[in-house]
C-alpha cells in the first residue's frame, strides 16, 4: 500500500477547459513550446507528451524550476460548444487533460507537487482556460 501512494505522490493530474475551438489547440500548444524551450517527444491527433526542463550531468533535480525536468502529457478531447445563456453567441471549448511526471530523482513528493502545479497552471494560462 505505502508503494501506490508514493508513486501517486509523482504524479498530477488535472484536466481543464480551454476556451478555443480545436483549430487552434495547436498554435497555442507550439507557442508553449516554443515559450518555455519544451522538447515535443510525441504527437499525435489528439495527444501531444513533451519534457519541459532540463536534467543536469548527474540525474538529480537542481534548484531551478529549469533544473526540474517533468514529462507533460497532453490529451485533447472533443470540441463542444457551449451557449451563453439567452444569448446567441456561443463558444467552442475543448477539454484537456494533463498528467505531469516528474524525470529524474527527486525525494520530496511535495517539491515534485508544488512544480506540477507551477506547470499545469503555466500550460492552462496558454490555453485561456476555465
Amino acid at each position: 500500500m505505502p508503494e501506490k501512494s508514493a508513486a501517486e505522490a509523482m504524479k498530477f493530474e488535472s484536466t481543464f477547459n480551454a476556451l478555443i475551438s480545436s483549430d487552434f489547440i495547436v498554435y497555442k500548444l507550439g507557442g508553449f513550446v516554443n515559450d518555455n524551450h519544451a522538447q515535443l517527444t510525441e504527437v499525435s491527433t489528439n495527444r501531444a507528451v513533451m519534457r519541459l526542463g532540463k536534467a543536469g550531468l548527474l540525474p538529480f533535480w537542481g534548484k531551478t524550476d529549469d533544473r526540474k525536468p517533468v514529462e507533460i502529457e497532453v490529451v485533447f478531447g472533443s470540441s463542444t460548444k457551449k451557449s451563453n445563456g439567452n444569448r446567441r453567441q456561443t463558444s467552442s471549448q475543448v477539454e484537456i487533460a494533463t498528467r505531469i511526471t516528474p524525470l529524474g530523482w527527486i525525494k520530496q513528493p511535495e517539491v515534485f507537487q508544488q512544480r506540477a502545479g507551477r506547470v499545469f497552471r503555466l500550460l492552462k494560462d496558454y490555453f485561456a482556460a476555465e
